[in-house]
């Protein structure tokens, strides 16, 4: 995977500070806009593995608007385990304490339950969210690929991509840091420096996925082949 061509493709482009100006302004519009920027992202993802002659795209409302309500489905159904456990955090932060206050123990029992509750849940939201980092990825790729939602729930083939090039989907994992960091001067920059960031961002996302889901493909490819006696 060539990592820094992420960082740096969108530039080669020779109308790409038109287009991202443009994708500086669509996430205004109320709802749909951050919609539209998602599916901005998938359809640069889809011309890398196309390897069409020119990766950043036009605004094309209805087909990034589709795209963009696809990746938040996608996030949606991998995420709920977070959402859930986020909802056991907060039902037992207003449950135990009540159940401490009809104790007659020193010793707040059910506050120390919680404690210990809440540790266990906070570890598994981290790993469930690290390992999200880069089985994601795959998912937004067969997305992008296919055009199909229901691809990016196949999980015996997102699960077979994700092993054949585990390492290039931790440069994706890698590449959301380093994307993270870029969205925080973005908000440096008196707060409005985050929407001249973000298309930025897309288009290096989009291309990490893109590459790595090329780099998958090819891999489980050869590995499938007929060995040589």
């Amino acid at each position: 995977m060539k990592f820094g061509e992420a960082f740096s493709f969108a530039f080669r482009d020779l109308d790409w500070t038109k287009k991202m100006l443009i994708m500086v302004v669509v996430p205004l519009i109320p709802l749909i806009g951050p919609w539209i920027l998602l599916g901005w992202s998938l359809e640069i993802t889809r011309r890398i593995i196309q390897k069409h002659p020119t990766p950043l795209p036009e605004l094309d409302f209805s087909k990034n608007l589709m795209d963009g309500l696809k990746m938040v489905v996608v996030n949606l159904v991998y995420l709920l385990p977070i959402f859930l456990l986020v909802f056991v955090i907060a039902f037992s932060s207003v449950l135990l304490p009540l159940l401490d206050m009809g104790s007659k123990s020193d010793v707040p029992v059910f506050t120390l339950v919680m404690l210990v509750v809440v540790s266990c849940i906070l570890i598994l939201e981290i790993l469930y969210g690290l390992f999200m980092g880069v089985y994601l990825p795959v998912a937004y790729g067969r997305l992008a690929e296919t055009g199909e939602l229901k691809s990016a729930f196949e999980v015996k083939e997102v699960w077979a991509l994700l092993k054949a090039a585990p390492g290039d989907y931790l440069f994706c994992l890698f590449g959301s840091f380093i994307s993270g960091i870029i969205a925080q001067a973005g908000m440096l920059l008196c707060g409005i420096g985050i929407f001249f960031t973000n298309p930025y961002i897309m288009t290096i996302m989009g291309n990490l996925y893109g590459q790595a889901h090329v780099q998958a493909v090819a891999k489980r490819s050869l590995a499938t082949l007929p060995q040589a006696e």
